[in-house]
């Protein structure tokens, strides 16, 4: 795997080489300071936090793909602020195809989608999920830290396959006109769940 060739310059802002492959704690994330430049992802996972640094943004048809790396090379994508691609973890989701997703700030009521993906180790090729998306109020139980975003609106994902997933939730600003997930949980399979925020967390 050569990923951390193409990513150098990304790596060196994360001068503490934080990882979940070692226990970091909330506190010490929030004591680090991040490099003039870059943008960064405060990842939670099975007790654990990792500071994951923008590589690089992919050009989709469907819309761009920001590309997260750690210190040690696990690499999260996210396209539109759903996960659409995890490696380097115990279970990995890859060639993940949405079929048009709901713009976020068009929700106003339970919408579907398809999401089509290959999961290793399992094996599992072209896994087909159902999503609904699904307005909610702000949880009570998330990973989110930090001052309230105003005008923050909340989402639910119901996925129904073969295989039954967590819902995942986003927390959702307005910029410009444009939504921005600031906040997101999802799972893998059923038991590694991850949540990711925005990091340092918006005023």
């Amino acid at each position: 795997m050569t990923l951390l060739g193409a990513c150098s310059e990304p790596m060196r802002a994360l001068s503490n080489g934080y990882s979940f492959l070692r226990q970091n704690s909330d506190s010490q994330i929030e004591r680090t300071v991040p490099a003039k430049g870059h943008q960064y992802l405060k990842v939670s996972l099975l007790g654990r936090s990792a500071l994951l640094v923008l590589g690089n943004v992919e050009q989709n048809a469907a819309g761009p793909v920001e590309v997260w790396y750690s210190g040690a090379g696990e690499v999260l994508r996210i396209q539109g602020g759903r996960l659409i691609g995890a490696t380097g973890l115990s279970t990995e989701w890859l060639n993940v195809r949405l079929s048009a997703p709901p713009d976020w700030l068009s929700i106003e009521e339970p919408m579907s989608y398809a999401r089509r993906r290959d999961v290793m180790p399992a094996y599992d090729f072209g896994e087909v999920d159902v999503v609904t998306v699904t307005p909610i109020d702000m949880p009570v139980n998330t990973h989110y830290t930090g001052p309230k975003v105003p005008g923050l609106r909340w989402f639910a994902e119901r996925t129904r396959g073969r295989i039954a997933l967590r819902d995942s939730r986003y927390g959702v600003a307005q910029r410009d006109g444009h939504a921005v997930v600031v906040y997101g949980e999802q799972c893998l399979d059923e038991r590694l769940c991850l949540s990711w925020q925005r990091w340092p967390a918006e005023v």
